[in-house]
């Protein structure tokens, strides 16, 4: 499966169900994920929607950067997130809980990767 797959994956799954699962959040989140090329998304969490956007928008509350690899394997649930961002797979700027949140959210809807 490739990396734009995943992120249809991801906006499609995340938005089965209500938006009141996100407990309020609202964010942009950057990532910068490395393979051939670097590819960038946003992933944009409102009060109405979940929507992910090829490349960046305005303004993020973190960005995230790491390589394909570790990114498939966080969502997949074999890597820890905390773990992986103390060894340096992965890079996290900006608010760091909001980080934390995401990733568990992100991960509730990527069962099938």
């Amino acid at each position: 499966m490739t990396v734009e797959e995943i992120w249809q994956l991801i906006e499609e799954k995340a938005n089965e169900v209500p938006i009141e699962s996100f407990d309020g959040l609202e964010a942009n989140a950057l990532f910068h994920i490395e393979s051939d090329v670097e590819e960038t998304y946003t992933l944009q969490i409102t009060k109405e929607r979940v929507s992910v956007h090829k490349g960046e928008l305005e303004s993020t509350h973190c960005t995230f950067h790491f390589n394909e690899k570790y990114f498939k394997r966080l969502l997949a649930g074999s890597l820890n997130a905390l773990t992986a961002y103390m060894t340096g797979k992965i890079n996290v700027s900006g608010d760091l809980q909001l980080a934390m949140k995401l990733e568990q959210i992100m991960r509730k809807f990527s069962k099938e990767i």
